[in-house]
């Protein structure tokens, strides 16, 4: 067909609507009947062979090295083709890992902060895109990185539940065949999850194994990252000396292999431990450089995490414009990645700041917001400090059943997670509750508590109990 009667003829399909034509992109579009008609035509080898055309179209037109998620977008196309067209192990390779993962760098995630996307990247490699499946890849260890890699965007967009499954099966997978240090990545993936959903135990025996594992594999890099962990679960649970020594070896290691402090996420679990023991300039050096190096690497979920730290010490400095511009720069950089983990970290420091500034219907619905995101997420570890906020604000506004009731809620839910920290807070707020309605001996019973708990976790803050149980 010559050029004039083609042009004709994709004119006329256009004029009949048959096909469309995009003025500013420059393209056709198949109406989706037409389109659905053609498909139930074709048996499965014409569609896999079409499918690889397309794969190798847009192969033909992608950057090699996209920098934005819109100039991604042909590779994105490519391992959607690429996999309907059965080609699982090249588009794994040549698509995934080396052009949109970039290998180790992780960048359409850490550096683009698409978990999302990256999550319905994945699920292309399952079958019908089941995570519960294995992955359509020929090799056993390419399964367990796809699966890992799944698991971990799930946990990132918050699903844990959905989350554990993948998690699991590619731990099991690593050590079958022999990857310790790939189980160990695993482990504290796993361990990450159980702690935010509020099981600190099962968190710290994860940790435990992901160090075991690094320690087998002679991995300084997992070695560390595996003892801030359990560093960070050993703090929630209240054991403070324990959690400096591996705060401290985690540090040491850090500075053998790069020359820097501890950053990263392992950086800000050690600020946020330094926070709570009162050594608040410590804290502020740490995060500092850890922002500094977070902006030079791009890593958005960090950049985050450090905001939400300067904010927390600026607030306890009494610094509150510095410690809102923090907060708003930690909270619009965790919705703008998806990741409810670092919102609901920012929404909880913006609601203590707005107490410190008694501006109390503020503080009330950022922890509210806190709690909707828990019970959308099943990140339960946070709703005791949500609860804790929510009864200091109602007390302040003499709402003292309601204070109550929260304070209580909230120390039978730390009880239940072993999450001591939380446990002193929530007894010490009861006996400043009960004096109010006129009860101090059960005052008394909940200030011996707060004292008993905060002494046992080394809590700087154990004075004010004790003058308070000195004053009834």
């Amino acid at each position: 067909m010559n050029k004039l009667d083609f042009k004709d003829m994709i004119n006329g399909l256009v004029d009949w609507r048959l096909i469309s034509y995009d003025e500013t992109k420059k393209t056709y579009a198949t109406h989706p009947l037409i389109k659905g008609y053609f498909e139930s035509d074709f048996d499965e080898t014409i569609k896999k062979l079409c499918h690889k055309r397309i794969y190798q179209y847009f192969g033909e037109h992608a950057s090699e090295q996209p920098e934005t998620l819109a100039e991604m977008q042909p590779l994105f196309e490519q391992v959607y083709h690429g996999c309907a067209a059965g080609l699982y192990d090249e588009v794994l390779y040549d698509v995934y890992w080396e052009k949109i993962h970039r290998r180790e760098v992780h960048y359409i995630t850490y550096k683009l902060g698409a978990w999302e996307t990256d999550l319905s990247l994945a699920e292309t490699f399952f079958p019908e895109s089941d995570l519960s499946q294995m992955p359509l890849v020929s090799k056993k260890s390419d399964q367990s990185w796809l699966l890992n890699t799944a698991g971990l965007t799930l946990l990132s967009t918050g699903r844990p539940k959905e989350a554990e499954g993948p998690l699991k099966t590619a731990i099991d997978l690593y050590i079958k065949a022999n990857q310790i240090a790939y189980a160990s990545v695993g482990y504290r993936n796993l361990a990450e999850l159980q702690f935010r959903s509020g099981e600190l135990e099962s968190g710290l025996e994860s940790a435990q194994r992901a160090l075991d594992a690094a320690e087998n594999a002679k991995s300084d890099e997992d070695i560390k990252n595996s003892k801030a962990y359990l560093a960070w679960i050993i703090h929630l649970l209240g054991k403070v000396e324990d959690a400096g020594n591996w705060f401290c070896q985690a540090d040491e290691l850090q500075i053998k292999i790069d020359g820097y402090l501890l950053h990263s996420i392992w950086g800000v679990f050690y600020a946020d431990f330094l926070i709570s023991t009162k050594r608040i300039e410590e804290a502020f050096e740490l995060t500092k450089l850890n922002l500094e190096i977070c902006h030079y690497q791009n890593w958005l979920d960090d950049i985050s995490r450090c905001h939400r730290c300067l904010g927390a010490i600026e607030r306890i400095r009494g610094n509150h414009k510095s410690a809102e511009t923090h907060l708003q720069n930690a909270l619009e950089i965790a919705r703008k990645v998806g990741m409810p983990e670092l919102e609901i970290k920012a929404l909880l420091e913006f609601s203590r700041l707005h107490l410190d500034m008694k501006r109390h219907e503020a503080a009330i619905r950022a922890a509210r917001e806190v709690l909707k995101i828990c019970a959308r997420t099943g990140f339960k570890l946070y709703e005791p400090e949500a609860e804790i906020v929510l009864s200091k604000a109602y007390l302040a506004l003499n709402d003292i059943e309601q204070a109550k009731t929260l304070a209580h809620s909230a120390y039978e839910k730390a009880i239940g997670m072993k999450y001591r920290w939380q446990e002193g807070d929530a007894a010490h707020l009861l006996g400043e509750i009960y004096p109010a309605m006129g009860d101090k001996v059960r005052a008394r019973v909940w200030i011996k508590k707060a004292v008993a708990c905060r002494k046992e976790i080394l809590d700087p803050e154990v004075e004010e109990p004790e003058r308070m149980l000195e004053s009834l």
